[in-house]
């Protein structure tokens, strides 16, 4: 679910937010809870808050046009554009957060994305 102004109000606002604060820190203690998807300047990534508790559970996968980030028994499918070079996928992992950075074919405009479980 792609949540736009339209839908949820806060949902834009969380976008200015630092990625600790999103719904997923150690304050709401609910597993990737709000993914954040930031496309732009040749480069799609994508990132989820953690709590420290969280970070050795975490793994990330590739599907079909998707990145697929687990945490203990919670899964998430992140669609990503079909241009995304995933074989280049870069993944960092801290005790904060997970983060996934792959380039793209072509440069694109700068879109966000906030999908919230």
């Amino acid at each position: 679910m792609i949540v736009t102004l339209a839908d949820c109000a806060h949902a834009i606002e969380q976008l200015a937010v630092p990625l600790s604060a999103e719904p997923g820190d150690a304050r709401s203690g609910d597993a990737l809870t709000c993914i954040r998807v930031v496309e732009g300047a040749g480069s799609v990534t994508v990132s989820a808050a953690l709590t420290p508790e969280e970070q050795p559970h975490v793994s990330v996968d590739q599907a079909t046009h998707a990145v697929v980030i687990r945490c203990g028994s919670v899964s998430r499918l992140v669609p990503l554009p079909d241009d995304a070079l995933l074989h280049r996928a870069v993944v960092q992992l801290s005790a904060e957060s997970v983060t996934v950075t792959m380039p793209t074919q072509a440069p694109r405009v700068s879109r966000h994305r906030l999908y919230v479980w």
